[in-house]
């Protein structure tokens, strides 16, 4: 279908296929939708680790409410995971219909979510970002978030690889230290400015805290800066090796690490959850007295086992 219609008459025609498309899907999805069955969408703002903590999140909802995870086939969850209870759509149009609650704040726990009025088809948002929404289902949720095979496979292999030279090297087995430098959109984008760009000292305080507490260690480093994650890396004498590969496989390598040391945002804090390991934070990612700030409830996002630094 061309970008740009020329004629008005073209335009037409193409708004009354679209309608009429739109009208038979409605009709579809009305009757695939199951009777007594009650549903619940997410809105899906943000990037790829925004949207897999909007799932885990409806996901710890459903379970106490009762209710069936909605996906439609394009997500990029359906792509990358194996979300086995979720029921997968065409799309997600049927969602409008639902009845919406959002959270006032993106990373503030709302208890009411956890208990929603029955009989009713929810769409729920917006971001969601705390734990304790699903604290009471984590390995339910990393079942959901079971890479798809090939991803998995890839990662594994890469993260093996690293791990046996290692191990031979040091002549005992390798510990594999994720570590996730997120620097790029922060230190570029202006709409960021209560997002602290996570000084190098941080990270270089943490690369000491796990030399104190571990023993045959590679870091393996993905970063959207790699240049700079080799300098601030560079320290030590340590072990490094460094991936930069799309999102998704950056971040599978980053959860099959036996432990993850992360900087800020969800997508570093997937990799640490889904890791099962041992998981490094900064302690004060969002600048005081920001719009940012006031957003979070650092003990409703970061889980209490998790090791703060600074």
């Amino acid at each position: 279908m061309k970008a740009v219609y020329i004629y008005m008459s073209a335009t037409v025609f193409f708004i009354v296929i679209a309608y009429t498309c739109l009208v038979q899907r409605k009709m579809v999805y009305k009757e695939n939708l199951k009777k007594g069955v009650h549903y619940v969408c997410q809105t899906f703002n943000g990037r790829l680790a925004n949207h897999i903590y909007q799932y885990a999140s409806i996901y710890g909802i459903s379970r106490l409410n009762n209710l069936t995870v909605i996906l439609g086939k394009d997500d990029d969850l359906v792509e990358y995971f194996e979300v086995p209870s979720a029921e997968i759509y065409e799309n997600r149009d049927m969602c409008q219909a639902f009845v919406e609650k959002y959270a006032k704040h993106c990373c503030v726990f709302d208890e009411t979510f956890m208990n929603l009025p029955k009989n009713k088809n929810y769409k729920l948002g917006v971001y969601l970002q705390s734990w304790k929404y699903f604290q009471h289902v984590f390995e339910e949720v990393r079942t959901e978030l079971k890479f798809k095979k090939q991803i998995q496979e890839n990662a594994a292999y890469i993260v093996n690889s690293y791990k046996d030279g290692y191990s031979v090297k040091y002549g005992a087995k390798a510990v594999v230290f994720g570590v996730h430098i997120r620097r790029g959109d922060i230190a570029s984008n202006r709409d960021l400015g209560g997002v602290r760009l996570v000084p190098d000292s941080y990270i270089r305080n943490a690369v000491d805290y796990v030399l104190k507490h571990f023993d045959h260690v590679v870091f393996l480093v993905c970063s959207d800066d790699i240049d700079h994650a080799k300098k601030v890396m560079n320290y030590r004498n340590i072990s490094a090796e460094f991936v930069h590969l799309p999102p998704i496989h950056d971040l599978a390598i980053l959860s099959n690490c036996d432990h993850v040391l992360t900087t800020s945002g969800s997508f570093g804090w997937w990799a640490g959850f889904l890791s099962r390991g041992t998981v490094l934070y900064y302690k004060y990612p969002m600048k005081e007295g920001t719009f940012e700030r006031s957003e979070y409830n650092y003990n409703d996002f970061f889980p209490p086992d998790w090791i703060g630094l600074a």
